[in-house]
């Protein structure tokens, strides 16, 4: 606790005198839900580990442009690891940048999805729910040489890549994230949140096999009734609900408490 405290106040005093390197989430809980809105910084990778071993929630709310591309691919981690869902806020919240690798990490996802053309609707703020955004990763250039920046924005976009590629993340997706400069976005689509899944694989997997799991997009498709829609909601909220008491949670819960012994994602060990 004493060190953490230390290095709060110095994180504090670095910003004071550094504010232009400061970006940083406003972490907050809740009731059972994490809250990270504002900008990704480096110094966020710890705070929002901690905030998970001592609140330990049951879920995340995102609202953020994005930030630093290293310090949310770890927050990607640690969220992917406490197996939460993640929901993007809504009343003009949006999740956009580098804040698509939190909305990807979790167990569940839900967001608001944006018209055909990857356009936002004109009533998009008034929804409680908020749409994410993509658009090419980037680093700041420096006045005098762009040389080396271009080269690690090269780098930087390989890098994107393959992280990508490595969360099943449709090809498609990772084009058009790619080929959309820092200065522009595109905002995912109904088809788009689809193909990315309204959970992760092995969960939706899991609800497949063991609670007879049917997306949404099927459900239209075939046509179901209301009656049918309403008898299906209802069985499926008890399954998942034991699904999660009985095999998700005490993976949750270890999670957590080696992340309170010093442990993260990231080490070998």
């Amino acid at each position: 606790m004493i060190q953490f405290f230390i290095k709060t106040c110095t994180i504090i005093l670095l910003c004071l005198f550094s504010a232009s390197k400061c970006m940083a989430l406003d972490i907050s809980l809740q009731g059972p839900q994490l809250i990270l809105s504002g900008e990704i910084g480096n110094w966020d990778v710890e705070r929002v580990a901690r905030h998970l071993f001592v609140y330990r929630p049951m879920g995340i709310a995102i609202d953020s442009p994005g930030g630093d591309v290293a310090a949310a691919i770890r927050i990607a981690a640690l969220i992917r690891g406490a197996r939460v869902r993640v929901v993007v806020t809504g009343n003009g919240g949006f999740c956009a940048s580098s804040c698509f690798f939190l909305f990807l990490a979790g167990e569940g996802r839900t967001a608001q999805s944006a018209n055909e053309n990857g356009r936002l609707s004109s009533k998009w703020q008034a929804t409680g729910i908020g749409p994410v955004g993509i658009h090419r990763p980037y680093v700041t250039f420096s006045k005098e040489s762009a040389n080396s920046e271009m080269a690690h924005q090269d780098q930087v976009v390989r890098d994107t890549s393959s992280y990508l590629q490595e969360q099943r993340v449709p090809q498609h997706l990772i084009d058009e994230m790619l080929s959309r400069p820092s200065n522009d976005i595109y905002w995912l689509t109904e088809k788009d949140l689809n193909s990315i899944g309204p959970y992760s694989a092995g969960y939706e997997e899991a609800l497949v096999s063991k609670c007879g799991f049917v997306r949404i997009s099927r459900q239209f498709d075939e046509n179901w009734s209301d009656s049918r829609v309403r008898e299906y909601d209802k069985k499926l909220l008890a399954c998942e609900g034991e699904l999660w008491t009985r095999e998700i949670l005490p993976l949750q819960r270890k999670f957590y408490s080696r992340l309170q012994s010093g442990w993260r994602p990231w080490d070998k060990k």
